[in-house]
């Protein structure tokens, strides 16, 4: 946990220092919107797996994002942007299973995986001088720290429960590559991206987080 947080901060102060130097004006600011994340990965389609028993249809986590951003702009065409976001990410899975007694039952489970994440987004923006609406396009990596886990079940009118995960369910620490575009009209930000999970969430098990994240700010410039 150390290295990472290290590391991260190590990149961070190279980034926010070497920008400011350069930047020809610099805007900071809050956002947020939805994420939809599922798992991938050899190992995330185990509750869909018929020789276990489970015939569970591996779906989507509906949650949201919420943080801050700052932009230095580089030129007409170039932007570093790093991020500062609370994520949700996970997975949920659905069917019907069959019981002797109750019959056919429809069940749910998630794994809710909360994270604060760290992007450090590279953009190429196209402006028009004629326009104020700004098209880009980013990519970047993103560091993120674990600060939750849970389970949650719902089998109708058998009835639901949520639980923590266990302290050594999920690492504390994941790394991701982002990639996506966005629109920047008056001081507001669209952005739309794929974050995609390039480290395993736990031990010796291969899923991975993957996800879409839609999001929108608004900047307040500082120069």
């Amino acid at each position: 946990m150390r290295r990472w947080s290290l590391g991260t901060a190590v990149l961070a102060a190279f980034t926010f220092g070497a920008s400011s130097l350069a930047a020809q004006s610099v805007s900071v600011g809050p956002m947020g919107g939805a994420s939809f994340f599922t798992f991938n990965g050899s190992d995330s389609d185990i509750f869909s797996d018929p020789d276990v028993g489970v015939g569970l249809d591996k779906g989507t986590r509906v949650g949201f994002a919420a943080g801050a951003f700052a932009e230095f702009e580089l030129g007409s065409r170039w932007a570093i942007e790093p991020q500062l976001l609370y994520v949700q990410k996970g997975a949920k899975y659905s069917g019907t299973l069959s019981d002797p007694d109750l019959g056919d039952v429809d069940v749910s489970t998630s794994l809710n995986t909360d994270y604060i994440q760290i992007p450090v987004l590279f953009k190429a923006e196209f402006r028009n001088p004629s326009s104020t609406v700004t098209p880009s396009v980013f990519v970047g990596p993103a560091f993120g720290f674990n600060i939750g886990c849970s389970i949650s079940a719902d089998a109708g009118d058998l009835g639901s429960a949520d639980a923590d995960c266990d302290d050594d369910t999920v690492k504390s620490t994941e790394f991701s590559a982002v990639f996506g575009a966005g629109i920047e009209f008056n001081r507001f930000s669209l952005q739309g991206r794929y974050d995609l999970g390039l480290s395993e969430i736990a031990e010796g098990v291969d899923v991975k987080n993957g996800g879409f994240l839609v999001t929108l700010g608004y900047a307040f410039r500082l120069r």
